[in-house]
């Protein structure tokens, strides 16, 4: 099989040790190499598993290096500007595929650049082949070193000891391991610590804020126990976790990286006994003591738990709770909210009929016309929206007005419109669609005007020759609206600067019921023959 692409011999351009006869003695650090304009000289190497069906090292360049002592030996691409490969022969350079001792393409902790360990041995001159993915080539570091030394508390025997409520701070770099946990893949490469619990309660092992690297962190009951929690992604990419802890017990903690990753961490554990804990106060707010205040209180108590681990319900979370909204820009939460109102046959979206984690509102109208509830484009979650006449709870079929889930042009947000008479109650729900929560503002939009109906003094209706004719005198001001209807026949009626307005229907015939729309009380039969 040929597999050398180009006559011996260097050209103008080309790194000087392009071919393997040609290659450069290193040491142990640190030594440049470029494989700008290289030509490829050695085999395919089909046993490597390179990436993405690429069997080659392509554009490669040579070194040498000899073993002064046994022992292993890290050959690293690491921190290169591009795309690398990497292979490793020993004593003489290749003349077929499979002749290597090591190589590796992507290393986990490089990106994509390339590393290899060495068991080397005293005396061994090792051939180090350095290329790039396909036609990828450019300036790079070479570092030959021996491994450096796991931490001391590589093994769960050696675990070091961490005080409540200080920061360990340490490294997994150069951690070796065996143990896989249960939330996460990959985490061999991990170091250990012990702590002594202070109290009975609930205690937080916390890398949050404090690693730079995607951690894992493990609770166990002793070296080879019993996992007891275990968290990879509980604060972004850095890991928190809870557990249950007694007094005077010892806990192993093990702290680890996602697929192989390492880096330096910071450790935290704290613990809060039961007789302390977080009270979610009537209002929604959370202050921290014992059971007996946050009883008296009437607030929900959370044993063992800080506020800053709570999500408190809001205060108007149930619909008994409702509180009264106003027309403009409300900011409201569901986050921590229960789910306490009906499902209903009208509220039915994508096969769904509940609105879930709702919080609930009175609202007077302020107008006779209608009012548009929405959150159009203005929460952070999937809505729902109900309107129900009165104020009383438990909320029924019989009193729902309207529902919505996603109106048109507000994505997943929600927008419901309903006629309202001046001074009547509704109730106001909002949630989310199957179990969705979150937070943004109600926007509560009148339109109409509102009128007083004891300022309707008179109301008085007429039909002759097919022309009914509705009147009023009133103390309402110019230019108030009223609407009339007619055996549901709207007409509309302008107060004039004495506080009177009339309407005027045309072809009538047979019983007429007419009434005034903004007050239903003003309401009187005609028979217009």
């Amino acid at each position: 099989m040929a597999f050398v692409f180009a006559a011996a011999g260097v050209a103008l351009g080309q790194p000087q040790n392009d071919f393997c006869q040609d290659a450069i003695r290193v040491g142990l650090g640190q030594t440049p190499f470029d494989t700008t304009d290289a030509i490829t000289d050695g085999p395919f190497e089909p046993t490597c598993g390179f990436c993405c069906g690429d069997e080659q090292i392509n554009q490669d360049v040579w070194f040498e290096y000899q073993a002064d002592e046994d022992g292993p030996l890290v050959v690293s691409l690491c921190g290169s500007s591009f795309d690398t490969k990497l292979a490793v022969y020993e004593e003489q350079c290749p003349t077929r595929p499979g002749e290597l001792i090591a190589c590796n393409d992507d290393f986990p902790t490089c990106e994509v650049q390339s590393q290899v360990t060495l068991d080397a041995r005293r005396g061994t001159t090792y051939l180090i082949r350095i290329g790039g993915f396909r036609e990828l080539q450019g300036p790079g570091t070479l570092t030959a070193a021996p491994p450096p030394q796991p931490p001391p508390h590589d093994e769960c025997e050696d675990a070091i000891e961490v005080r409540t409520g200080e920061t360990f701070r340490g490294t997994t770099v150069a951690a070796t391991g065996r143990d896989v946990t249960s939330c996460t893949n990959f985490d061999e490469l991990d170091v250990w610590h012990l702590w002594r619990a202070n109290c009975t309660g609930i205690a937080t092992a916390s890398l949050c804020d404090q690693s730079d690297f995607d951690t894992s962190l493990a609770v166990f009951d002793a070296c080879g126990g019993s996992e007891l929690a275990c968290d990879d992604d509980g604060c972004e990419r850095t890991s928190r976790v809870e557990f249950s802890a007694s007094d005077g017990i010892e806990y192993v903690l093990r702290v680890s990286g996602f697929n192989g990753l390492t880096g330096n961490y910071g450790l935290t554990v704290t613990c809060i006994g039961n007789d302390q804990g977080a009270c979610c106060e009537p209002d929604g707010s959370c202050s921290f003591g014992g059971r007996e205040e946050c009883d008296n209180r009437n607030g929900e108590y959370h044993p063992g738990r800080a506020c800053e681990r709570i999500v408190c319900p809001p205060p108007n979370d149930d619909c008994a709770g409702a509180i009264e909204i106003l027309d403009g820009v409300t900011d409201y939460t569901t986050l921590g909210a229960t789910t306490d109102g009906p499902a209903h046959p009208a509220c039915e979206f994508a096969g769904y009929n509940q609105i879930d984690f709702d919080v609930w509102y009175r609202y007077r109208a302020t107008v006779n016309g209608e009012v548009t509830v929405s959150t159009c484009n203005a929460a952070d979650y999937d809505t729902k929206i109900a309107v129900y006449g009165g104020t009383d709870c438990p909320a029924s079929d019989e009193r729902l007005i309207g529902c919505n889930d996603d109106a048109e042009g507000c994505g997943l947000t929600s927008e419901l419109t309903f006629d309202t008479q001046c001074g009547q109650n509704y109730l106001i729900r909002v949630g989310g669609f199957r179990d969705s929560a979150g937070s943004g503002s109600i926007t509560v939009t009148p339109v109409g005007e509102c009128v007083a109906c004891e300022q309707i003094k008179q109301f008085k209706v007429a039909c002759k020759n097919g022309k009914l004719k509705a009147k009023v005198k009133s103390s309402l001001e110019e230019g108030v609206i009223l609407t009339i209807d007619n055996n549901g026949e709207r007409g509309f009626m302008r107060i004039n600067n004495r506080g009177k307005g009339k309407v005027i229907f045309r072809g009538q015939s047979g019983v007429h019921t007419v009434a005034v729309v903004e007050c239903p009380e003003r309401t009187t039969q005609v028979d217009c023959g």
